[in-house]
């Protein structure tokens, strides 16, 4: 049954994977920041995946990080395009008479790489998994299975009540 309807795994795996640490954090139970788990996304569909279908379907998902349809200059333009556009907006802030940063805060800016590396990791890869299980033809069956019945139960419903 659950390699027919891999969603019945997805779901609910994925909010409680992702929800955890907010519902703990209203508890008061457990010292926590409250906030959404990111991957919590990513291991669901892990998990949902391994069940449904076994070392395969991790597999397939996983690959799909390595599938690219596009060149390496799109990657090139999609890291260096922010960087540029955030450098031009400051050299224009400071053309138009803003101060400069201080010692103090110029002393921050090596921080910013730790932090793009973990929002690349927890936040970005957590929710590409997501994507990358939602474009799986299994996954997608059953989506569109549950759609159309949905579809259908409620033009079923429809035609009872009018």
């Amino acid at each position: 049954m659950l390699k027919e309807h891999p969603l019945l795994v997805f779901f609910p795996l994925a909010f409680l994977l992702s929800w955890y640490p907010y519902v703990l954090g209203k508890t008061h139970l457990v010292k926590t920041s409250g906030g959404m788990n990111p991957l919590g996304v990513m291991v669901a569909a892990i998990v949902a995946a391994a069940v449904c279908y076994g070392g395969q379907g991790v597999k397939q998902l996983l690959g799909r990080y390595f599938r690219w349809r596009i060149g390496w200059s799109n990657y090139v333009i999609a890291l260096l395009l922010p960087a540029s556009l955030v450098s031009l907006s400051a050299l224009l802030n400071l053309l138009f008479g803003a101060s400069r940063p201080t010692g103090a805060q110029l002393a921050l800016w090596p921080e910013m790489l730790p932090r793009f590396i973990f929002i690349f990791l927890f936040i970005g890869l957590g929710e590409e998994t997501a994507g990358a299980a939602s474009h799986c033809r299994s996954f997608k069956s059953d989506f569109l299975h549950w759609r159309l019945a949905s579809l259908s139960a409620w033009s079923g419903q429809r035609g009872t009540f009018h």
